[in-house]
């Protein structure tokens, strides 16, 4: 058989079918001259694994027997093969055998065959330090999800801070992947904002409720650490009311902003502060209303054009700006506005950190993985492997052998679920999975805007084929995102139902708050104060801190009560 040119192909889930019972089955599924084509059938049966049949073939017909196959086993699922036999159909075409489960591949001899081990890859597992910080009117968060994801990872944002989310208390919070959320929800006479965080970045945020300003219900403030500079940045989201019936809004939020700066800047001398958003003012008006701060509030004068509104009638305006102390000032470029990125009437403005400060970033932390669906159908594999066979003649008789024999079955148990692939290696960082269809048909609906934007900006007439072709694209990739949008919510409900199947009752509720949590622990250590009370926000100084603080406590039993037996 070896002398023929055969194609040797594996079929597996044959359950207790014998040979004549396949070959019967083939029989009745393959044409007849790709059944004169099989040459052999052989049942195999492994160990601890399900039995399974060997087939050998022509080559010229292997692939076609598969795909014909397939296709004829794709409906003999069992509660079609069930109910067919209740109502009394018993022919060739609805027999009891269910083939359905049948799996083909191809057959390779053991040395050619591929390691299945695990090993770490370093694609994609570390993102570039993100130093940049950028505020944007959205008009509506989960609407653009996919946009602002695909805005934030280019343009690599630290901190963001978005106006008119339009999410309630009710629905699910704006939560984007990688980054922590602060939000004010979408309330009457408030249409919402949030202060998106990198969750590499240690960040909390700071309350205001007790104050008696108004104006600081306009405001949301988040402290930043570790995003470039030795102390901490005030990151502080605003979003003012418009219209001309709410100046006494705005001045009350000025009012606001202008005392918070004062308050910080009372307390921390010299710190870095950021107030960014949509303020619904004019450059004259704004200067005005910052006149009366002494220098403490500044308004950062953007590179080229600031014009950063563009309704769809009437000319274009400057609302959107950054307020900033002196130190900021030194501290980040002069931002700018993108004018060829359009998620609403408003275009964002960014900045990003002086190429001379070096971001600190934490060493990333592997993340790990178990599948256990695989662990519960591959349990006896796991069980029976030969490699626990090592450890069978260890001999403890001392701590050091104990600590050995531990370290022995800790790296055992490593090398099995990885060789069986039940223990796999995840990214170190969070980040929102865009298919790459999509991004193509954003590519094109981006591309297709700014043209219909650049002519429209010269005063020029838009063609009505480019209309066409913008109104298409728009409608395409809106269809695909809520497509995908709903294939994600399809495997997130999959996943908690699995997990609840096999009574992993700790990972549904972990699935569960996921869904609303808006800040997740990164790998940023929280800044402390040391036993001299200098504000430690550096890896190294915080852990110096830790340390010194722990062995202080360890060393405190000076007449060694701990150790008094009698006494306890």
């Amino acid at each position: 058989m070896q002398q023929l040119d055969l194609e040797r192909l594996i079929v597996f889930n044959t359950k207790d079918a014998s040979v004549d019972e396949v070959w019967r089955e083939l029989w009745h599924l393959l044409p007849k001259e790709v059944y004169d084509s099989i040459m052999k059938l052989q049942r195999v049966t492994c160990g601890s694994r399900l039995p399974r049949v060997d087939m050998w073939i022509r080559k010229d017909v292997a692939a076609p027997m598969v795909r014909h196959l397939r296709m004829m086993t794709r409906n003999r699922t069992p509660g079609l093969v069930e109910s067919l036999r209740n109502v009394g159909y018993a022919n060739h075409e609805w027999r009891s055998r269910v083939v359905s489960s049948w799996r083909l591949a191809l057959w390779r001899p053991w040395l050619e065959r591929q390691s299945t081990d695990a090993t770490p890859s370093t694609e994609n597992l570390v993102r570039p330090p993100s130093t940049g910080v950028l505020t944007l009117n959205v008009n509506g968060f989960h609407s653009k999800k996919i946009q602002i994801a695909e805005l934030l990872e280019r343009e690599r944002v630290a901190v963001c801070a978005l106006q008119e989310t339009l999410v309630s208390a009710t629905q699910y919070p704006p939560v984007l992947a990688g980054y922590n959320s602060y939000m004010v929800p979408w309330q009457e006479g408030f249409r919402g904002m949030a202060v998106l965080v990198d969750d590499r970045l240690a960040s909390y945020e700071i309350s205001h409720g007790k104050e008696q300003l108004k104006g600081y219900r306009f405001l949301l403030h988040v402290k930043v650490s570790g995003i470039g500079t030795l102390r901490p940045i005030h990151f502080i989201g605003c979003y003012l009311p418009s219209g001309g019936s709410y100046r006494a809004e705005r001045q009350d939020g000025f009012v606001a902003i202008k005392h918070l700066f004062a308050a910080i800047l009372d307390r921390e001398r010299g710190a870095t502060i950021v107030c960014m958003g949509d303020m619904n003012e004019g450059l004259a008006m704004l200067d005005k209303r910052l006149a009366s701060s002494e220098g403490q509030v500044l308004r950062m004068p953007t590179r080229g054009s600031e014009m950063s509104r563009f309704p769809l009638r009437g000319a274009a305006k400057a609302l959107d700006h950054m307020l900033v102390s002196p130190r900021a000032r030194d501290v980040f470029l002069k931002p700018r506005v993108l004018r060829n990125i359009s998620l609403s009437d408003h275009r964002p403005l960014g900045t990003r950190l002086r190429s001379i400060i070096a971001p600190q970033v934490g060493t990333p932390v592997p993340r790990i993985w178990y599948d256990p669906k695989l662990m519960a159908s591959r349990s006896e594999d796991l069980a029976n492997h030969n490699r626990w066979l090592a450890l069978a003649d260890a001999q403890i008789n001392d701590a050091a052998q104990l600590s050995q024999a531990v370290d022995d079955l800790t790296g055992t148990f490593d090398s099995v679920t990885r060789h069986i692939g039940v223990k796999l290696d995840c990214g170190s960082d969070r980040k929102l999975f865009i298919p790459q269809k999509i991004r193509n048909l954003l590519k094109k609906y981006k591309k297709h805007s700014r043209r219909i934007a650049g002519l429209m900006g010269r005063g020029e007439p838009v063609p009505e084929t480019l209309t066409v072709a913008y109104v298409n694209a728009r409608a395409k990739f809106r269809k695909q995102r809520k497509e995908f949008e709903r294939r994600e919510k399809q495997k997130s409900y999959a996943r908690i139902a699995d997990d609840f199947l096999i009574h992993d009752h700790k990972n549904v509720w972990s699935r569960l708050r996921a869904q609303i949590d808006t800040k997740v622990r990164g790998n940023a250590s929280q800044p402390v104060r040391n036993k001299a009370g200098f504000l430690c926000v550096d890896e190294a100084s915080i852990l110096a801190a830790a340390r010194d603080h722990f062995k202080e406590l360890a060393q405190d039993d000076q007449e060694f009560m701990s150790r008094d037996d009698a006494r306890w």
